[in-house]
């Protein structure tokens, strides 16, 4: 993690209190800085009528990202490990677990990192869609577009003259609580055409399908997990053949 402001790291921000914060060897010495900070800015020195559950992870979140100019994630994982722990952080002896799984990252992320893929063509896997409708095979020659949808994605494969048709890829994910601990659902999968008499969607998998999650919590992760999973979703379209009343 990058902190760009030079006074998070000057002594004044070095409060003596943090006794508990110096032993938990598992934490970097700047994100135990930010904490310190984060104490001091928001945790009134007269706690008389200070209650711990008025303080909000948004703002200390929106401060961190804004004023800090700390990454959406480091800002998340660092407001909720304050929420949770730092009533008790500076004062006792217990155990803190700072990081989060790569599950609630995925989660808590996706939309960020579906956006910023989105907008990144360079990193889409160099792939051609066929299909086969009808008995005939048909490929799409025009580069495909990523477009980040809420809780998803959709593939653009574009305009096909000879179907008289543009063709879209939905994925939808359960981004709360489907799967296991190192999985998650898609929630449908399905291949979308403007054909004769209407839209017409053809499922491409059973809906809850469960399958990895990246293998950890980086946008570089997340990367590498879409570029497979399109490139499984290329084979699975290669290999099906599709029935449809195309326009004349």
């Amino acid at each position: 993690m990058r902190i760009k402001k030079k006074n998070v790291l000057k002594e004044s921000y070095l409060i003596n209190e943090a006794v508990l914060l110096d032993q938990l060897t598992h934490i970097k010495p700047n994100v135990k800085k930010v904490l310190r900070l984060i104490n001091k800015k928001f945790v009134p020195k007269d706690k008389e009528d200070f209650y711990w559950w008025r303080l909000s992870q948004f703002d200390i979140q929106s401060f961190l990202e804004d004023e800090m100019h700390i990454p959406r994630l480091d800002a998340y994982k660092i407001s909720r490990f304050f929420i949770k722990y730092g009533e008790r952080l500076f004062d006792e002896t217990e155990e803190y677990i700072y990081d989060i799984s790569v599950k609630e990252a995925f989660h808590r992320m996706f939309i960020n990192y579906m956006r910023d893929f989105s907008k990144e063509k360079h990193l889409y896997p160099d792939i051609e869609f066929k299909m086969t409708i009808n008995d005939k095979e048909y490929t799409f020659d025009d580069p495909y577009s990523v477009w980040e949808s809420y809780g998803g994605f959709n593939i653009y494969l574009g305009y096909h003259f000879d179907l008289s048709t543009s063709v879209i890829i939905s994925a939808y994910f359960d981004l709360e609580n489907g799967g296991g601990e190192n999985t998650t659902l898609i929630k449908e999968l399905k291949l979308k055409m403007d054909v004769d008499g209407g839209d017409k969607s053809f499922p491409l998998i059973p809906n809850n399908t469960e399958i990895d999650l990246p293998k950890d919590e980086t946008y570089e992760s997340f990367v590498e997990w879409m570029q497979d999973l399109i490139k499984n979703i290329q084979l699975i379209i290669s290999d099906k053949k599709f029935e449809a009343n195309l326009k004349k």
